[in-house]
């Protein structure tokens, strides 16, 4: 039971990056930015309104296929990881596919739009979705209910997660304050804070992991 869930998880990932990676051709082609996200393109506010609802309904229906993949919270939420995970590192292997973009793992991204741009290169969202991966599957293909995070874990996993937010933020967050919104129409990245990412992936690893290992070794006690 747990491998064909598994599978049908990873089937939906493979398909639904399909599905966003093509949306995202179509507004690149549309904003005449299909190699080069930068400078950011402003679309219509009929167009920008849309996107901003795909982007929130994307999350919700990750969130909803965790929920009915599963049966208790935290395995839903790592049965959620995994999709999100999967789901976006297959996102920049179709686009690579259709567009043969990225041509490196260094190269920025607009990550996301909600509140403002979230900036960074691509290998930025691909480590933290391998690690959703990781710890994902190491859940979804093993049998037991009994697994509870810590306090402490959910604590690194909330501080490590806003950390890396905040710092996917911060370009867009400097211009807006000093500009405004309008200042992004020119922004083009040059440099990544990884001092302060590395301090937030690290958190969220142990985060998500310490509960995952406490978890195997509880089973071993057992047999």
């Amino acid at each position: 039971m747990r491998l064909k869930n598994y599978i049908m998880l990873t089937v939906f990932s493979i398909s639904f990056a399909y599905v966003e990676s093509a949306v995202v051709v179509y507004l690149r082609s549309l904003a005449g930015k299909l190699m080069d996200i930068f400078p950011m393109p402003f679309l219509s506010p009929m167009i920008s309104a849309i996107e901003l609802g795909r982007e929130a309904s994307t999350i919700l229906i990750l969130i909803a296929i965790g929920y009915i993949a599963e049966k208790t919270p935290v395995r839903r939420f790592y049965a959620f990881l995994y999709v999100f995970g999967l789901w976006d590192i297959l996102y920049y292997a179709w686009l690579k596919i259709f567009i043969g973009w990225p041509q490196s793992i260094f190269d920025f991204d607009l990550l996301f739009l909600i509140p403002l741009p979230w900036i960074g290169p691509v290998i930025s969202p691909v480590l933290i979705a391998l690690i959703f991966c990781f710890t994902g599957s190491l859940v979804l293909l093993k049998e037991g209910e009994e697994f509870h995070f810590k306090l402490i874990d959910g604590m690194m996993v909330i501080f490590g997660g806003l950390i890396l937010i905040l710092n996917f933020l911060l370009s867009s967050i400097e211009i807006v304050a000093i500009s405004g919104v309008k200042g992004l129409e020119s922004f083009q990245p040059h440099s990544f804070n990884w001092e302060i990412y590395l301090v937030g992936i690290i958190l969220l690893f142990l985060g998500l992991f310490l509960p995952v290992l406490r978890f195997y070794k509880g089973l071993k006690v057992k047999q």
